[in-house]
């Protein structure tokens, strides 16, 4: 039974994120063990009392957010100018939900790794790896935001300029 976020693969952290919004507390303990212990709902149903007590036990560090920044792997994700217009609006559209996270991974690092590799990654370095590619694009998506402003203030004051000027003739 997986007993820690490093030993999560992510697809697994996908159905878990699920589970919290949807069931009542015992429920999501049968479905955590489940999960976490490659056993079938239905044959978790069936074990001992003192039995699901240990396995129930394990989940423990479910408690506790996963901590990215221990992450083993090492992402190279793609330089700005790298990125196409497509890429960026794709992110830009599957950034919001985390099962998109290893879409996004796959054509936004140069790991060349899949989606179904990502999915079997640990939970860590996947979440480190979209960590580390929203920080790259924040920076890129503020400046350019900012050369956009100027470039937009520049155009308003020679309109005005030019609007003076023929208010002058």
């Amino acid at each position: 039974m997986i007993t820690n976020w490093q030993d999560v693969p992510f697809e697994k952290y996908i159905e878990i994120s699920k589970l919290y919004f949807e069931l009542d507390d015992l429920s999501n303990a049968i479905n955590l063990v489940s999960i976490l212990s490659d056993k079938s709902v239905e044959d978790i149903d069936k074990i001992k009392a003192k039995d699901f007590t240990k396995y129930s036990s394990n989940l423990q560090f479910l408690e506790t957010e996963p901590d990215f920044k221990t992450s083993k792997y090492k992402w190279k994700i793609k330089s700005i100018e790298d990125i196409t217009v497509d890429d960026f609006i794709a992110f830009e559209n599957l950034k919001d939900e985390n099962f998109n996270y290893p879409a996004i991974l796959s054509f936004m690092s140069e790991n060349n790794l899949d989606e179904d590799n990502i999915n079997e990654m640990s939970a860590i370095d996947v979440l480190a790896g979209f960590f580390l590619l929203n920080k790259k694009l924040q920076r890129y998506t503020i400046t350019t935001l900012l050369s956009l402003i100027l470039k937009a203030m520049r155009e308003k004051i020679q309109k005005l300029a030019f609007w003076r000027r023929n208010q002058m003739k």
